[in-house]
């Protein structure tokens, strides 16, 4: 139904949204000291 040659931007743009949610919890779940590293505080 949905070619992902036609829609590669979208594609694209669904990895960087996963990554960056991947990330975030990472941070959490790394707590304090990840939350400082990343420029939080």
């Amino acid at each position: 139904m949905f070619n992902t040659y036609e829609n590669k931007y979208l594609v694209v743009a669904g990895y960087y949204n996963w990554l960056a949610a991947l990330t975030h919890v990472f941070i959490i779940v790394g707590g304090p000291d990840w939350y400082r590293f990343f420029g939080a505080g």
